[in-house]
C-alpha cells in the first residue's frame, strides 16, 4: 500500500509547479524558502518550512479552530477529527456504520457547517 502525503506530493512535482504552488498558497509568504538552492533539495526545504510553521501555531489559533468544532454535532466532530488524524475512509465508514461515500458526504457536510458559520461572522 502506498501512503500519499504532502511530503510525497512535494517531492514529485516539477520545480516551476512547486514554486507556483507555494507562491499561490496562503501560507506561502510566511515560509522562508531560498529558491536558489539546488532543485533536489527544495522539496525537503519546503517540507521543513511547513513543519516549522505548523509547530509555531499559536495557542490562540489552536483555540479558535477548536471553537469551530462547537458548531458541529458530536458525531460530526468525531468524523472531522478522525479524518484530521488521517484515518482511512474505510475505517471511518466502519466506525459510523455507513459506506465510504456516505462518510465522505457527511464529512463534506460538516466542513460546510464550519464554512457557513465562518462566513456568517
Amino acid at each position: 500500500m502506498t501512503i500519499f502525503n504532502h511530503a510525497h506530493f512535494l517531492r514529485h512535482i516539477s520545480l516551476p509547479t512547486l514554486r507556483q504552488f507555494t507562491d499561490a498558497h496562503p501560507l506561502g509568504p510566511e515560509l522562508a524558502i531560498d529558491w536558489g538552492q539546488p532543485e533536489d533539495t527544495l522539496p525537503r526545504l519546503l517540507n521543513d518550512a511547513v513543519a516549522i510553521r505548523q509547530d509555531s501555531l499559536s495557542n490562540a489559533e489552536l483555540l479558535e479552530v477548536i471553537g469551530w468544532m462547537q458548531w458541529l454535532e458530536l458525531e460530526q466532530r468525531h468524523l472531522v477529527w478522525m479524518r484530521a488524524e488521517r484515518y482511512r475512509w474505510e475505517d471511518i465508514s466502519k466506525r459510523f456504520g455507513c459506506c465510504t461515500r456516505t462518510a465522505q458526504r457527511r464529512w463534506n457536510g460538516a466542513l460546510q457547517v464550519i464554512e457557513i458559520n465562518l462566513f456568517a461572522r
